[in-house]
């Protein structure tokens, strides 16, 4: 472990638990031109939701989520039943505390609740999504409805 790259990890967690955005964590590690891990262009937030789920970072190996190789022996990346996962504790390899990662699994489990999945969102808001709207927020929805097709407002 490098204690650098632990210090960054765990500040991650910490400005999550406090209710950062992913997106915004990892435009502020760009603005204070933290390098990311493989040096490339920049933090993306597609990273942080890397760093977030990782189970390693809380002390627990899991081994087995993914099969190499399918039934003929060519190369294949399958994805494995939760059900024969290996996991396994290893509090040597812990960086972030049981309580700082429950806090930032907290705030990840609140901000999921607040953005609307497309198949529930006729339910939640009482009529359909316009077309081109992918998944996001009621209001989101509404405003993506009233948008004329040149781009501007009705």
């Amino acid at each position: 472990m490098i204690p650098s790259q632990a210090a960054r990890v765990t500040g991650i967690f910490e400005r999550c638990a406090a209710g950062d955005e992913i997106t915004r964590i990892a435009k502020g590690l760009n603005e204070a031109s933290i390098t990311p891990p493989r040096g490339v262009h920049g933090w993306a937030s597609t990273a942080i939701r890397e760093i977030l789920h990782r189970s390693l970072y809380a002390g627990e190996v899991v081994w087995g989520r993914k099969r190499k190789r399918d039934a003929w022996g060519t190369k294949a990346y399958l994805a494995q039943p939760e059900s024969d996962w290996l996991r396994l504790a290893n509090p040597t390899l812990r960086i972030v505390s049981d309580d700082l990662w429950r806090a930032a699994y907290a705030r990840l489990a609140a901000a999921r609740t607040v953005y609307v999945r497309e198949r529930n969102a006729a339910a939640i808001i009482g009529e359909p999504l316009s077309p081109d709207v992918g998944r996001g927020c009621a209001p989101c929805a509404r405003l993506s409805a009233a948008r004329t097709p040149g781009g501007g407002r009705a």
